[in-house]
């Protein structure tokens, strides 16, 4: 049901149109190299390290997606991880949807029927949808905002160059913020040209860094949490199991300290951190399975 010939049709459709987005944007973006100077050995240099340092840490992805065929089929997890998304995002929304269609999350166990399956895919797609909507409608605006600029600007080309811009009324070249009372006519009156004030900025690019970071944290402190209640929250020797997500979680931060000391050497291997950390934790899960399995089986 979930590998029926019509959702494969749809998925390569979908799937087409992104590695057409992909080729175009490549080509333009080779086309532009040329412009603008780059040799044809550089560029070429460029797409090779592009896509060499692209693969390793597309495993992590390569793993989830492989982790949610079992329970939702080939095409459709194929989609999931092929556009917009996120590790965190798609097994986060798959098993909410599952824990509230069927009341449990998904698992060895899970009932996932026609109905459930079309649930968790509506869940999985129209929740991403938001971030490509904020982008298309708000990020030119966004990033006037954390540049400290407003999109009624008309800045001079040095300030365009220092992300500085002053507001004018529309029509009027007259700063809004100008100080009227404070002025003089050529002949001595008032009314002449006005003094502008400057407006002290808000530091939004670093505002916005401590809330994005503050919300990653979050999320990881929700995960970590998780695994350590599991642990610790009731052990039974009949139960052993429960232990495992924690001691992963060990190694896998473990393996994420040693390559962050690493790469202050080696700095690329930082690209590759993410994808290393969760392979050696999702590896580390099968030795100690087995080890605990022989101890208290």
């Amino acid at each position: 049901m979930f590998n029926a010939a019509a959702i494969y049709l749809i998925v390569i459709v979908v799937i087409a149109v992104v590695c057409a987005q992909a080729v175009f944007f490549l080509i333009s973006a080779y086309k532009e190299g040329q412009k603008i100077g780059m040799s044809r050995a550089v560029l070429n240099k460029v797409i090779t390290s592009s896509a060499v340092f692209s693969i390793l840490p597309s495993v992590g992805i390569l793993v989830t997606m492989f982790g949610l065929i079992e329970f939702l089929g080939i095409p459709f997890s194929w989609l999931r991880l092929n556009v917009i998304g996120s590790l965190m995002y798609e097994l986060t929304a798959a098993n909410a949807a599952a824990a509230e269609a069927t009341g449990s999350a998904l698992g060895a166990d899970s009932n996932i029927t026609g109905s459930v399956f079309v649930t968790i895919a509506l869940v999985m797609s129209i929740g991403i949808i938001l971030g490509g909507l904020l982008c298309a409608f708000g990020l030119k605006r966004y990033s006037l905002i954390l540049k400290g600029g407003n999109k009624k600007d008309k800045p001079s080309a040095a300030d365009a160059e220092n992300g500085e811009a002053t507001e004018y009324q529309s029509g009027a070249g007259i700063p809004q913020n100008a100080d009227l009372e404070n002025t003089q006519s050529p002949s001595g009156t008032e009314n002449a040209a006005p003094n502008v004030k400057k407006k002290k900025k808000l530091n939004l690019p670093e505002l916005g860094n401590v809330v994005s970071t503050s919300i990653f944290i979050a999320l990881c402190a929700a995960y970590m949490g998780g695994a350590i209640g599991q642990a610790f929250g009731g052990f039974h020797i009949d139960e052993y199991t429960s232990v495992v997500p924690f001691i992963a979680m060990l190694a896998a931060i473990g393996s994420m300290a040693l390559i962050t000391k690493a790469a202050k050497k080696r700095e690329w291997l930082q690209s590759f951190s993410l994808s290393i950390s969760m392979l050696v934790g999702m590896l580390s899960a099968i030795p100690v399975s087995l080890i605990l399995g022989a101890i208290f089986a």
